[in-house]
Formats: structure tokens, sequence, C-alpha cells
């Protein structure tokens, strides 16, 4: 089992409370991608991180939530569960380690809103790498996935260009061609990016099982 650093293991909750412009920003780019994807859905939602309820929150006002919806919420924070289990009594939540759980198949959505995933860590650390390839191996038709890397992609835009196989590093210098580079190296998986967005500390993708790879209108959320 993976240990949580302090950034991994700090709670929306807590989050919310000392950046609550990113809780905004986070909610309009929930929204743009979301309302990609055909409502209501029939079958099961799985949110990994379901931290304070803002992305089911954001999918039952796009009406994503029907009848036939069943929805599951996973976090490792105690005082997030408590909350979601509160504000949510007819999903199933679990107090569990997201990095340790199996992800089951036959998902019509599966969120992965990570505090620190990005394709550097991806790549380099195992338990990103292994988690991330359950994501994909569950085959869930849309997949949604936080990335962080352009909170500092200006620093560092050259790595993810060579872990990209990018010989021109200008073209992930900004967070759309980054964005894009990423989401393309997901087509042999299968997937191919429907929607994306992001604000200054994160970027949100939109992945669609079977869907094209190809580039797509990249939302900023201010």
């Amino acid at each position: 089992m993976k240990k949580p650093t302090r950034v991994e293991a700090r709670d929306y909750l807590q989050m919310t409370k000392e950046r609550p412009g990113d809780t905004r920003r986070e909610e309009g780019c929930f929204a743009h991608l979301l309302s990609a994807i055909p409502a209501p859905v029939s079958g099961k939602i799985l949110e990994t991180f379901g931290g304070i309820g803002l992305f089911r929150s954001v999918a039952e006002s796009l009406g994503l939530f029907g009848p036939e919806t069943e929805h599951e919420c996973w976090d490792f924070s105690a005082d997030c569960v408590a909350h979601l289990r509160a504000k949510f009594p007819g999903s199933v939540v679990c107090h569990v380690d997201s990095f340790a759980e199996s992800v089951p198949p036959g998902l019509v959505l599966l969120s992965a809103d990570f505090n620190t995933w990005t394709f550097l860590k991806y790549q380099r650390e195992e338990a990103y790498k292994k988690m991330t390839d359950r994501l994909f191996d569950a085959e869930p038709e849309w997949l949604q996935l936080t990335d962080s890397a352009v909170n500092k992609l200006h620093l560092n835009y050259r790595s993810y260009a060579k872990a990209l196989g990018l010989k021109d590093a200008e073209l992930v210098r900004d967070p759309e061609g980054y964005i894009q580079s990423v989401a393309y190296s997901f087509a042999d998986r299968g997937y191919g990016l429907r929607a994306a967005a992001y604000h200054n500390g994160a970027a949100y993708y939109l992945f669609q099982r079977d869907a094209e790879p190809g580039p797509v209108h990249v939302l900023r959320v201010r």
C-alpha cells in the first residue's frame, strides 16, 4: 500500500477552506466535461476520490442522475467520508485508500479526481502507474482524470516533452498543448479525449472508450 504524502492525504474539506477559488474553477471544469455525456446515466458511476461531493453535485445539476443511476464514491479522509454520507444518503460511500483498491468493470462513468497526478508521476512512480493502469483496464465507457502538472508547467515543460517523446518542447509549453499531448498518449489504451478544461491549478480530461483520438477544444476556466 502506498503511504500518502502530506499533500495527497490533505482532504478536500480542508482544501476548500484554504483555496475556495479553486473549488469554483473546478466546478466550471467539471461542468464543461460532464456536459459531453448523454443524460441520464443508466448504470454505475464511481468516484475514486469523492472529496466534498463536487463532481456528483455538478453531475446531478446536469441531469446525469436518473432512476437507473448507481453511485459509489471513495475517499481516504474520514471527514470527507462523513460529509459525503450525510450529503448523499443514497450513495455507497467507502472509506478506503483508492491507490490500493481494485476498480470494478462495467462502469459507465469513472472519475479519478487526483490531488497530485501528473504524467511524470504516472511514468516514474509505481503507485501512480499501477492505479492509472487500473482505471483504464476497468474499461469504463467514460473516464475523467485530473492532472496537476499545469500548476508548474512553465518550469517543467521540457521534462514533460521528454517523457512524452516529443522533440520540440515548445509543443507542451502551454497547458493546451500539454493536455492534448497527454491525452493522445493514451490512444493505445483505446480511449480518445472528448472534452478538456483547466484552471491555474489543474487540468481535467474526459476520455471516451473507442473514441477517435484527436484534438478537442480546451476550455480555460478563470
